[in-house]
């Protein structure tokens, strides 16, 4: 679904991406995996069009995506979370919400609230509430809400679970769990809790200091005790 191929990227003359090639697979969840600073973000904001591709080529079913705005890229149907900024604090769940859908018919807008709120009935108790009074869990749920609102077909999230409490890490994981199981999204997922993130995916994706040192089964990444201990934290296991 995805096809990312020899890019090399960064912000105005910083290259932070170096011939980097990755795909991910339609209702499958990909890891994106690393050390801090190892290009995780940068590789999924390149895919949603916020850095400047000096080479290479991403493919979104099929169609060329390198260099197009985020907004043509939304509207092909990939959505992205990034790890800050991804809501209206200052404005009300059922705003946000409303926001998100904001070129949707009003009943348009009714019914895929109401499919927002079978996976996450919590927030129909909260419409009045100000995003900013959510919890750090509650604003996550709810920014997956959000773009589940414009019906895409990927999700994109970076670091969804960053500090978070552990009980909430495995409600984040769960909902992503059941966006593949239930619903057939395809999910890119950049994420520091290895294990729960390699248990869960589908592929991996090894990044190291912008370029990738491994692509395939998770479970192969999860049992090399020379790239966990080196470049994940593992400690060898």
């Amino acid at each position: 679904m995805i096809s990312v191929k020899n890019v090399d990227a960064g912000y105005g003359k910083l290259q932070i991406l170096f011939g980097v090639s990755m795909s991910a697979k339609k209702g499958r969840i990909t890891a994106i995996l690393g050390p801090n600073g190892s290009g995780k973000s940068t590789l999924l904001k390149t895919i949603f069009g916020q850095t400047n591709i000096i080479e290479g080529s991403i493919r979104f079913n099929g169609v060329e995506i390198a260099g197009k705005p985020p907004h043509e890229i939304a509207r092909l149907g990939i959505a992205y979370l990034p790890q800050l900024n991804n809501l209206f604090t200052g404005l009300t769940v059922r705003e946000n919400l409303i926001m998100s859908g904001y070129m949707l018919s009003e009943e348009e807008r009714r019914e895929r609230t109401e499919e927002v709120f079978q996976l996450f009935p919590f927030l129909r108790e909260m419409l009045g509430r100000k995003a900013s009074s959510l919890s750090g869990g509650e604003r996550q749920m709810l920014s997956i809400g959000m773009a589940l609102m414009r019906r895409p077909q990927v999700i994109m999230l970076d670091e969804p679970t960053a500090n978070l409490a552990p009980k909430m890490v495995n409600t984040v994981f769960d909902v992503v769990r059941r966006l593949r199981d239930e619903h057939g999204f395809t999910l890119l997922i950049a994420e520091q809790s290895v294990i729960k993130a390699l248990q869960l995916s589908d592929h991996a994706v090894l990044l190291v200091g912008g370029r990738v040192l491994f692509e395939g089964d998770p479970s192969e990444l999860l049992n090399n005790k020379e790239l966990g201990r080196m470049y994940l934290g593992l400690g060898g296991a």
